[in-house]
């Protein structure tokens, strides 16, 4: 039985961070001998989440001042940068004093924000009434999503020396040993304040392991379709992916649950709407992948067969959702298709080697290997170990008097076949050529 963490336990993985990151230590050190306000320092978010956990993170690093307000930061920003402790820094946030600030043995600037408390004044993520005027963290907490993203550690000098306090105070680390998924406060409200939260805990359920308390799974299944339309694409997407990518048949299965796809792309037929067992062993994927194989049971419903499937209305439909991988995406789906009716061609170890040296050749042999036995599909027959004679190219075959024209693609596949199948000699190649009917 594994022994539950507990609040040393917790502070013990935050020192362990720190002095693996003494330029942090320095610089959280130099903030508190600067700073002379009633206010404290913390470390928030996900970083403190996953310290918890004592899993490595390569979140963010994010921290927070409470009791403070954004005239005073300023001026002690100001006396830092002057005295070389920090590069820069820049306000960032437009309701509320966000700053980003560069230092030393960090790539990415670090993230700082007065503590606030904030109403919801109105549907979506935008419509809010913020003060950051003098916030303690206890009421900046009870703003966030989940109680296990509402721990802090509060950082503070002991004759110079960087200590830790573990804070807690809506008992996420409860959650966290029973890795249950709970929404601080009123649930309900935490997911009209901002309905991304709805896609955000399934993704936090597959991605981390966490299971949904009972009034949050009520509240997504009861609201949702309510909700989740006052999204844009662009923010859905980033969830999707994030939610697939982590473990994509769990992930599908909820989003089949609750009609995500039916609710966020309701203007799409293609999203898959049942389970298939298919997808069953399919748990971490490329991000390039995620698309491809939603769309593998509307193509396997018109048999792959590029003669009934549009591919330019699924590029269209890609574009309406904003999805920014058409490229990717069409040349995957078009080369899987090429490759279950390769054998219908005069040319199948081509069109095989054409399709695996794209780009996204290593996806689309992932989805063919994948589905082969499903769909029974035919081997496939190119062996890629072995060393093949360079392809003729389309100059080569202009050089011996054929001009590009309608057809002369087949030709240059037509040739390759008989490359790969063994015949080298140029002047049976060219003698084909020739007689080749454009």
């Amino acid at each position: 039985m594994t022994s539950k963490i507990n609040v040393k336990d917790c502070e013990r993985n935050i020192y362990k961070w720190l002095e693996d990151k003494p330029h942090l230590s320095e610089f959280f050190s130099n903030f508190l001998l600067s700073y002379t306000g009633e206010g404290s320092l913390y470390l928030v978010g996900g970083l403190i989440r996953d310290l918890a956990l004592d899993k490595s993170s390569n979140k963010d690093v994010d921290f927070m001042i409470d009791l403070a307000n954004e005239s005073d930061m300023t001026l002690l920003l100001k006396g830092m940068k002057k005295k070389r402790q920090i590069h820069f820094f820049q306000k960032v946030g437009k309701s509320f004093p966000v700053f980003k600030i560069k230092i030393d043995g960090e790539e990415e600037a670090l993230d700082f924000a007065l503590a606030r408390i904030e109403r919801s004044t109105g549907k979506g993520h935008d419509n809010f009434w913020v003060d950051a005027d003098n916030i303690s963290a206890e009421s900046d907490g009870k703003r966030r999503d989940f109680t296990v993203n509402a721990l802090f550690a509060r950082l503070y000098l002991d004759e110079e020396n960087l200590c830790i306090d573990f804070v807690d105070y809506f008992n996420g680390l409860d959650d966290l040993n029973s890795m249950t998924l709970r929404a601080v406060g009123d649930a309900k409200l935490r997911l009209e304040e901002d309905p991304l939260r709805i896609l955000r805990a399934i993704r936090f359920c597959h991605q981390k392991g966490f299971c949904l308390s009972g009034d949050l799974e009520k509240i997504i299944s009861d609201h949702s379709r309510s909700l989740l339309p006052e999204l844009s694409h662009d923010r859905i997407q980033e969830e999707l992916l994030k939610t697939m990518t982590a473990n994509f048949y769990n992930g599908l299965k909820d989003y089949l649950k609750y009609d995500f796809f039916g609710i966020c792309f309701k203007e799409l037929s293609w999203f898959p709407t049942k389970d298939f067992d298919y997808f069953d062993s399919i748990k971490k994927v490329d991000a390039d992948l995620v698309y491809p194989l939603l769309l593998v049971p509307y193509l396997s419903q018109l048999d792959f067969d590029s003669n009934q499937i549009s591919i330019k209305q699924i590029e269209q439909d890609l574009n309406e959702i904003h999805c920014r991988r058409q490229k990717k995406i069409k040349e995957c789906i078009t080369g899987l298709m090429q490759l279950v009716h390769k054998d219908k061609t005069g040319y199948p170890l081509a069109i095989e080697e054409q399709v695996l040296n794209k780009d996204q050749g290593k996806n689309t042999l992932f989805l063919y290997q994948h589905f082969k036995s499903y769909f029974s599909w035919n081997d496939l027959e190119l062996d890629r170990d072995k060393l093949h004679p360079t392809r003729l190219s389309g100059n080569d075959i202009c050089k011996w008097g054929i001009r590009p024209q309608k057809g002369f693609e087949k030709l240059v596949l037509t040739l390759r076949q008989l490359q790969l199948e063994g015949e080298s000699k140029l002047e049976v190649l060219k003698s084909v050529a020739l007689e080749y009917k454009l």
